[in-house]
């Protein structure tokens, strides 16, 4: 007989009252122990997201009942994964491992509502200078696009993180070093920032990818 370690994940919230008192609303047992660093939830505590480098699973913090499971091996080929982000405005989750000298490491893209795989590539950076994919994914987004910056060693991607379609790709040339490089939707205005060097940078309107020397009527606030 196979054997599972259990863990029982108690849910609790807290009585508004003149004295602060816990009350358990219900358990769940999930089929394996995930690390409290692979554990997060939604701001409402109604999505649960826990992991380990092996097995993942989402579950209703309302009820406790388990969405899905997934097991990296048995439903990606790949039996574990070092590296997972949630974009939870997208309801997307990302796994990958970590690049190599010698190859870039394939990035899945999973669906938060039924744990199936949504798209995968193998052509983006895990992280180039100041970019880090772990930022981009999550917070380098755009709610109206559902897109995200992802860039290859030749360019950047805005790419529809629902489907893995492109809404617009810009071809880079790094004039400076490659710890130099960096890109992001930049606050209050509607633009994308591309740094190429130190002190070397473009910008491109964010939903259509069109380079602007002027940002000023791009302020959004």
């Amino acid at each position: 007989m196979k054997i599972r370690n259990f863990l029982l994940i108690a849910l609790i919230m807290i009585s508004i009252s003149t004295k602060a008192a816990f009350k358990e609303i219900h358990t769940t047992r999930l089929p394996f122990s995930p690390s409290v660093h692979n554990c997060t939830h939604t701001g409402d505590f109604k999505y649960f997201l826990c992991s380990t480098r092996a097995d993942m699973v989402m579950f209703d913090g309302t009820n406790g009942n388990i969405l899905w499971h997934i097991n990296f091996e048995k439903n990606l080929s790949n039996k574990k994964f070092i590296n997972q982000f949630w974009n939870q405005t997208a309801n997307v989750i990302l796994v990958y491992d970590e690049d190599t000298r010698k190859a870039v490491a394939t990035k899945y893209f999973i669906d938060g509502k039924t744990g199936n795989m949504l798209w995968k590539s193998e052509k983006y950076v895990s992280d180039m200078g100041s970019y880090e994919l772990s930022d981009g994914f999550e917070y380098y987004f755009d709610p109206e696009t559902n897109g995200v910056l992802l860039p290859t060693k030749e360019s950047v991607e805005f790419v529809d993180v629902t489907n893995g379609n492109v809404i617009w790709e810009k071809k880079i040339q790094l004039t400076g070093k490659p710890k130099d490089f960096d890109c992001f939707l930049m606050n209050y205005y509607d633009l994308v920032k591309v740094e190429t060097g130190k002190d070397e940078a473009f910008y491109l309107t964010t939903r259509e990818g069109n380079e602007v020397s002027d940002i000023e009527p791009y302020f959004n606030k």
